[in-house]
């Protein structure tokens, strides 16, 4: 309110509506609204960068865990599921090349194996044959020659020392 004068008379009064109260109310509603819509938008930004990296890297770096487990356990079988599109695909590429390649390696290793034991099993066999001749050759021997009994004892002996070194 104020007080108009004219030479020094009061004429009237001039009340000017100021709600200065209302206003500051209102642009403090407004400063509030707009922080909560910020910090909502930067919630909803950051679960949708957490989501994101919880499909493009935690999910994938699991899968080549249980893999990798599965490998370790012995299972080759089953190949790792490549995904391009995400970081781990050139990764998990080599994963699956690495289970393909045990897996070959351990097919190569039981064939050498059996190959192994087979043809030990045929040496054992050649060399048994004609140790038990020279064996029986020796017993015939010592019991035809009674003047040299030590030597086909010594005979007999060794080729028996030979059979059980023979034995698979």
């Amino acid at each position: 309110m104020l007080n108009v004068e004219i030479s020094g008379k009061p004429v009237g009064m001039l009340i000017i509506y100021n709600d200065a109260s209302a206003m500051l109310r209102s642009e403090k509603q407004l400063v509030v609204f707009v922080v909560t819509a910020v910090i909502l938008l930067q919630l909803g930004i950051c679960a949708g960068y957490f989501c994101l990296m919880h499909h493009t890297m935690v999910i994938p770096f699991r899968r080549l865990e249980r893999f990798a487990q599965r490998v370790a356990g012995g299972n080759l079988d089953i190949p790792l599921e490549m995904e391009r599109h995400n970081l781990f695909g050139a990764f998990t590429e080599s994963f699956d090349l690495m289970r393909a390649e045990l897996k070959r390696a351990r097919i190569a290793k039981a064939k050498a194996n059996s190959a192994k034991k087979e043809l030990v099993a045929k040496l054992s066999h050649d060399i048994k044959t004609p140790i038990a001749s020279i064996k029986a050759a020796s017993e015939v021997g010592a019991a035809l020659w009674r003047r040299m009994p030590k030597t086909g004892r010594i005979t007999s002996r060794s080729s028996e020392r030979w059979i059980r070194l023979t034995r698979w």
